[in-house]
C-alpha cells in the first residue's frame, strides 16, 4: 500500500485489515463471501464478486474481461466495471463496448461504468443515452463521486 500510495494509510483516519483473496477460492468475512479473479492486465489485478444477504455485486478492477470473470458476474444484481473508452483501443483497460457484452452475458440488469478516460467521460453521457435505447435490458450508468446505489 505504501508503495503505490504513499502516506495514505496515515491520512485515512481509520484502520485497514488487509484479507488476501486468492483466484478460485472463497472467502467468507462475517456475513459476506467473497471471491476473485484475474482481469486481463499489464499487472496482476483481481476482479471481485461480494455476496451479502442474497444480494451480489461484480467488480471489475482495473482491466479487461477475461472468461473466468465473466463466470464471477454471471447472475450478479449489479456489475461496476472499468470502461476506460469506448472501444477496446487501450491494452489492459476495458471499455464501455465491452462491458456491456460482458453484462449482456453474465445475465445482469445494471451496469455501472467506472474509470473512464476524462476526455471520453463528459462524452459518454450522451452516448450512454443512446445506449440505453439500445440496450433496455441494462440500466447502465456513471455513477459519480459520493453517490449511493440501492439493490
Amino acid at each position: 500500500m505504501n508503495l503505490a500510495y504513499p502516506n495514505l494509510l496515515d491520512r485515512l483516519g481509520y484502520s485497514l485489515l488487509f484479507q488476501e483473496i486468492t483466484p478460485g477460492n472463497e472467502l467468507h468475512i462475517a456475513e459476506s463471501t467473497w471471491q476473485g479473479d484475474y482481469t486481463e492486465h499489464s499487472q496482476p489485478c483481481l476482479s471481485l464478486r461480494l455476496g451479502l444477504n442474497g444480494r451480489t455485486i461484480f467488480y471489475s478492477g482495473d482491466g479487461r474481461p477475461t472468461l473466468e470473470t465473466q463466470s464471477l458476474a454471471a447472475g450478479c444484481d449489479l456489475i461496476i466495471h472499468e470502461a476506460y473508452g469506448f472501444n477496446d483501443t487501450t491494452p489492459g483497460h476495458g471499455s464501455i463496448s465491452t462491458c456491456l457484452e460482458f453484462a449482456r452475458n453474465a445475465g445482469v440488469r445494471r451496469l455501472a461504468l467506472v474509470h473512464m478516460q476524462r476526455d471520453i467521460r463528459m462524452q459518454a453521457r450522451e452516448a450512454i443515452k443512446h445506449l440505453q435505447e439500445k440496450y433496455p435490458e441494462l440500466d447502465i450508468f456513471m455513477p459519480e463521486g459520493g453517490s449511493s446505489i440501492l439493490l
